[in-house]
């Protein structure tokens, strides 16, 4: 039976730049984080969550990406390599409806293996109370850290340097037995 250890669990009480954990115990077979966000970039439907693993901001970072909207043409996707962060995981901005906040889940399995690279997975949506074209979607996000060592942080960002805002909750689990 899989046994859920909570990390850290932050409820935002103002805007923030960023949630980060550090000094991650190497305890547990798999990491997983659980959010609640919205961004406060005026003017734009979404913004972009990058993901950061160990404090490594270098051109380690590879995604795949896939994303579903309401639209004529309802489907996009990626792949970019080299990056400084995984791409491709989204929140609400501020031109969402106000009390839409977007459920994202990330995986880490075998985090502090120290043989291969860094596996991260991303599903997430952007709901909305509108029924026009392109103002939801959900995506499931493909990403690797070219990275040996294990995971003892884990970061994120909004692409644009925007902030999460009041509210927004990340609980960063620990699990062992699944």
């Amino acid at each position: 039976m899989a046994c859920w250890n909570v990390i850290d669990h932050t409820e935002l009480s103002g805007n923030a730049t960023s949630y980060e954990v550090t000094s991650i115990s190497s305890a547990y077979e798999h990491l997983y984080c659980v959010i609640s966000a919205r961004s406060d970039k005026s003017g734009y439907n979404y913004e972009q969550v990058d993901i950061q693993l160990s404090g490594d901001t270098g051109s380690n970072y590879y995604s795949t990406w896939f994303q579903m909207y309401k639209a004529a043409s309802p489907f996009s996707g990626g792949y970019l390599t080299g990056r400084t962060h995984i791409d491709g995981a989204y929140i609400n901005a501020a031109s969402q409806a106000g009390d839409t906040f977007s459920p994202m889940e990330i995986l880490i399995p075998n985090y502090s293996n120290a043989v291969g690279d860094k596996q991260v997975i991303v599903k997430g949506g952007c709901p909305n109370w509108s029924t026009s074209d392109y103002e939801y979607m959900v995506y499931l996000v493909g990403g690797l850290h070219d990275s040996t060592a294990a995971v003892d942080e884990f970061k994120l960002t909004l692409t644009d340097g925007n902030n999460f805002i009041q509210y927004s909750t990340f609980t960063l689990y620990g699990i062992n037995g699944a």
